[in-house]
């Protein structure tokens, strides 16, 4: 019976891989990284750490070990950490798009006024100077 507790106790060490993210769980806030990061490099970095959170709580922690007369469920703490990852994968992913399409609207705008400027009847010097500037 005790190889079994310590059996037991060694696979309950698995968890240490996935300690990181039960404290993400706990501390983070999208909110507040999204105030504080709208770089690309900030959001990918992110994308990868939860990918590999992702695979740390796949291969460590599982849904039952029995030993014996010994039975350790891990279901729902899998269930809860994998829930936590996923969650912040979406709110990446909209946050992304969020970002992407802002940047569309303002090359849109950019684009629409070179092109009405471009479209205009030159009458003046000044018109043929702004002209000029926009094709530069």
């Amino acid at each position: 019976m005790s190889q079994d507790f310590a059996w037991i106790e060694d696979k309950s060490r698995n968890f240490k891989h996935c300690r990181d993210v039960n404290e993400f769980d706990l501390t983070f806030s999208f909110d507040t990284f999204r105030e504080e990061h709208e770089d690309l490099e900030s959001i990918r970095t992110q994308f990868e750490r939860l990918q590999k959170w992702d695979v740390n709580i796949n291969k460590f922690i599982k849904p039952q070990e029995m030993k014996g007369l010994l039975h350790a469920n891990g279901r729902k703490l899998k269930e809860k950490l994998q829930n936590r990852v996923k969650k912040e994968q979406d709110n990446l992913r909209k946050f992304l798009f969020e970002l992407a399409s802002r940047n569309e609207k303002e090359i849109n705008n950019g684009l629409n006024s070179i092109k009405s400027t471009l479209t205009k009847t030159i009458t003046n010097l000044s018109s043929f100077v702004e002209y000029v500037n926009k094709l530069g």
